[in-house]
C-alpha cells in the first residue's frame, strides 16, 4: 500500500487523491479500445426493428402471451410467434440486441441471472464433470457448490486460474469449465485467452463458461477471447438501475444454443415483455455508463489505497493489483467494483457502513446508486468460515458498487465513514 497521507476534514478532500489529474488521465490511455463504434452500435441496436410499426423509434412492449396462427390448421405452429413463452417480440428485440452488442450469432434471456446458469449447466448429463475455478457470485456459486450434485454433476473446485492447475484436473468425463473474471467479490482476474487456448487445445468439446456481469460486453469480450458461452446478471450493470431482475446468455455454439433455448421454453424460466423494454432502454446509455462507473471507482481506489484507515485495496485499475498488466490487456476499461480491507475488524467493517450518508447498504450491486455491503455477512454469508478464508474473503473486507453520483461526494463520504469506524487512525 502507498504510504498513508494525514487525514484532513472531509470536505476539504479534493476529486484526485493519491493521484494527479494530470496522472490519472494518463493511466486511462493504458487501457484496451474497442475496435468498433461501440456507442453507434448500442444505439443502432436499440432503435425499433419495425416489428409492428415501421415508423417507430421505440421496441414496442407487446403482452399477448398467445398469437393468432394464420397457416393452415393442418399445419403445426413451427414458426413465428404463437405462445409468449416460447417467443415474444420484445423479448426477441432485446435478444438480438444482446447478441449484437456481445459479438454473438445467439442470444437468450432469462428471469434471473441464475436461470441462466441453469440453462447453461442442464445442457449436462449425469456423471459429466465441470472444473469450476476460484469464487464467483454467490448464488450461482452456492448451485455449484450443493445443488448440481443432486442431479449427478461432478462438480470440482480449484483455487489456482493457472492453465496448469486446469489442464491438471481434465478428466475423460470432464464437459465444462465455469470462469468469472473479475471474481466476486475478490476481483482476482483471469487470462480468459490464455486458458480457452489451453483448454481447447486439448478437448475442443469441453465448453468454457465465463460469467461477464462485472463488465458487460463494453468492458470485456470473452467470445472474443475464445470462450463457448457468456451469461449475464442483467440486474446489475447491464440494467444499471435497480428496477428489474434477469439474464442474458450469448453464444456462437449453434448446438449449444438450440439446448440452452430448449431449457429455455420448457423450464420456463423466461423474463416479462415489459422487463425485456427495460433492459433495451437501459442498453441505450450502457456504455456512458460503464465509463462512468470506470473513472468513479478508479479515484476512489487511488483514495483508498492512500487512507489511513485502509489496510488494502483491490482494483485492476491500481498497479498493486497482482493482475493489473493482465487486466489492461484483457479489459477495455473496469467497471464501479472496488474492494478494500478496513484496518480492524467485523466491528469497524459494520461500524464503517452504518456511517455511510451517500452510499447505500445494500446486497446487490451494479446499479446508479453506490452501495456497499461486507460479503462476508451478505453474498458470501453461506459460505462455510475456511472456504471464505482459501479465497482471501474476510470479515473486513467491504465491496463497494460504485454509482454515478459525483466522485468527490462519494470520496468525502467514504472519508467521513472511515473516520468514524477507526477512531484510533485518526
Amino acid at each position: 500500500m502507498a504510504s498513508a497521507r494525514p487525514l484532513v476534514p472531509a470536505n476539504e478532500l479534493p476529486e484526485y487523491v493519491g493521484i494527479s489529474e494530470h496522472e490519472f488521465l494518463k493511466s486511462l490511455k493504458k487501457w484496451r479500445r474497442p475496435t468498433a463504434d461501440f456507442e453507434t452500435l448500442v444505439i443502432s441496436e436499440t432503435v425499433d426493428p419495425g416489428t409492428f410499426c415501421k415508423n417507430s423509434l421505440v421496441v414496442p412492449i407487446v403482452t399477448s402471451s398467445v398469437f393468432v396462427l394464420h397457416g393452415p390448421a393442418t399445419e403445426a405452429a413451427t414458426s413465428g410467434f404463437h405462445y409468449s413463452r416460447c417467443g415474444n417480440p420484445t423479448r426477441n428485440a432485446f435478444e438480438n440486441c444482446m447478441a449484437q452488442l456481445d459479438g454473438a450469432k445467439y442470444a437468450l434471456s432469462f428471469s434471473a441471472g441464475v436461470a441462466g446458469v441453469a440453462a447453461i449447466v442442464q445442457t449436462l448429463k449425469q456423471d459429466d464433470h465441470v472444473i469450476y475455478v476460484q469464487c464467483t457470485n454467490g448464488d450461482s456459486d452456492w448451485l455449484f457448490r450443493n445443488k448440481w450434485k443432486d442431479f449427478g454433476i461432478q462438480v470440482e473446485f480449484i483455487y489456482s486460474s493457472a492453465c496448469e492447475s486446469i489442464l491438471q484436473v481434465i478428466r475423460a468425463n470432464t464437459k465444462m469449465l465455469w470462469l468469472e473474471s473479475p471474481a466476486n467479490p475478490t476481483l482476482d482476474i483471469v487470462d480468459i485467452g490464455a486458458i480457452a487456448d489451453a483448454v481447447h487445445a486439448v478437448r475442443r468439446d469441453i465448453i468454457i463458461a465465463v460469467d461477464n456481469t462485472f463488465l458487460t460486453p463494453v468492458l470485456q469480450r470473452p467470445l472474443e477471447l475464445g470462450v463457448d458461452v457468456v451469461v449475464y446478471s442483467c440486474t446489475k450493470y447491464l440494467c444499471g438501475h435497480a428496477d428489474l431482475t434477469m439474464g442474458a446468455v450469448t453464444t456462437n455454439n449453434e448446438a449449444l444454443y438450440n439446448t440452452m433455448q430448449e431449457n429455455q421454453i420448457c423450464m420456463g424460466g423466461i423474463p416479462s415483455p415489459f422487463d425485456c423494454y427495460l433492459m433495451i432502454r437501459s442498453l441505450k446509455t450502457l456504455p456512458m455508463r460503464m465509463h462512468k462507473h470506470f473513472t468513479n471507482a478508479l479515484k476512489i481506489a487511488h483514495f483508498l489505497e492512500n487512507h489511513a484507515c485502509v489496510q488494502s485495496v483491490r482494483h485492476p485499475g491500481l498497479k498493486s493489483h497482482p493482475h493489473h498488466e493482465l487486466a489492461l490487456k484483457q479489459q477495455f476499461g473496469h467497471s464501479g467494483m472496488v474492494g478494500f480491507f478496513i484496518k480492524g475488524e467485523l466491528q469497524e467493517a459494520a461500524a464503517f457502513l452504518d456511517s455511510l450518508q451517500v452510499f447505500r447498504k445494500a446486497p446487490s450491486l451494479g446499479s446508479d446508486v453506490s452501495i456497499a455491503s461486507i460479503p462476508a455477512k451478505a453474498s458470501h454469508s453461506w459460505l462455510p468460515e475456511d472456504e471464505r478464508l482459501k479465497l482471501g474473503i474476510t470479515e473486513n473486507y467491504i465491496r463497494l458498487s460504485v454509482g454515478l453520483e459525483s466522485a468527490k461526494c462519494l470520496i468525502q463520504d467514504l472519508d467521513q465513514a472511515l473516520r468514524r469506524a477507526v477512531p484510533i487512525w485518526i
